[in-house]
């Protein structure tokens, strides 16, 4: 599914799981939205955010969920990113929040269900920052599924 027919499995929710506190979070929307689209249409009542720092990416994503214009990291600050702009790349400076200011901010939870992550090789040191003893880890951020595609 999506713009390179990617093959994006998560195991479903149990039946008896209450919708409403599930929370999706799409970081990079990349101006493709399919994934989304098909994951609201299986789980109407779950909460759905996606991270984008370039407008012209966001797709359709808001008929399915919540756009964060901003990036994301480990830390917050004003960062020069590589960012997609319909078809080429260019280096911007955007506002990067730190992974749990955005998830405080914006989610509301540091708990999310399913997390689906591109960035343009920059998740690598998000995900490392995941493992036990890590930073992200530390801050009691939980992420059930991850799924990510490296540039």
């Amino acid at each position: 599914m999506g713009r390179f027919d990617e093959d994006k499995v998560f195991l479903p929710l149990k039946s008896t799981f209450n919708q409403s506190k599930c929370i999706w979070l799409t970081v990079g929307i990349g101006g493709d939205d399919q994934v989304e689209k098909e994951f609201k249409e299986k789980y109407p009542k779950c909460q759905i955010f996606g991270v984008e720092a370039s407008p012209d990416q966001y797709a359709s994503f808001e008929k399915y969920g919540t756009v964060i214009p901003y990036g994301v990291g480990i830390k917050s600050g004003n960062v020069t990113l590589t960012v997609r702009k319909n078809e080429t790349y260019h280096d911007e400076t955007v506002k990067v929040f730190a992974f749990s200011k955005l998830l405080d901010k914006f989610v509301k939870s540091r708990l999310v269900h399913y997390m689906t992550i591109d960035i343009e090789g920059f998740e690598y040191g998000i995900l490392e920052a995941l493992l036990p003893s890590k930073k992200l880890y530390k801050e009691g951020i939980t992420f059930c599924q991850v799924s990510f595609k490296a540039s």
